[in-house]
């Protein structure tokens, strides 16, 4: 047969996209959410607690001692040479979320402290590896 007279294959539908591939970013996000309170999710009981002695033993006296004063306190003295209060890796007493040990206790602050991270964490990381094309 020459080239003219090939028969032409039939076209083929395009299979239409399922409901996870056109709701995928909705899913993936809604997973970096669910995974991180599965995990933690024991932890926002108020009688249970994220075992660790830095916490114990740093965090509570850090906390009372920040309340007795009678300003805001830049400098923390009573940790090796001194810490920054207000710059700490922790957040200090102004950040957003030590606002909510108002309101609930301590350990379940920080149960919740680290569901919001790590869904940060993972969220960017996503968004990241999304924007330069690692993952689609």
């Amino acid at each position: 047969m020459s080239k003219k007279h090939k028969p032409k294959k039939p076209l083929q539908k395009q299979d239409k996209p399922n409901f996870i591939e056109i709701h995928w970013n909705k899913i993936i996000i809604l997973l970096l959410l669910i995974i991180p309170l599965i995990y933690f999710a024991s932890f926002l009981n108020s009688n249970k607690m994220i075992a660790g002695s830095d916490y114990l033993i740093g965090g509570y006296p850090f906390e009372k001692w920040t309340a007795e004063q009678e300003e805001m306190p830049l400098w923390y003295p009573h940790v090796f040479a001194g810490i920054p209060v207000l710059g700490s890796p922790v957040g200090g007493p102004l950040a957003p979320l030590a606002q909510f040990r108002e309101l609930m206790r301590p350990q379940v602050v920080l149960a919740f402290t680290f569901i919001i991270f790590f869904f940060l964490a993972g969220l960017g990381t996503y968004l990241y590896l999304k924007e330069i094309g690692i993952y689609h």
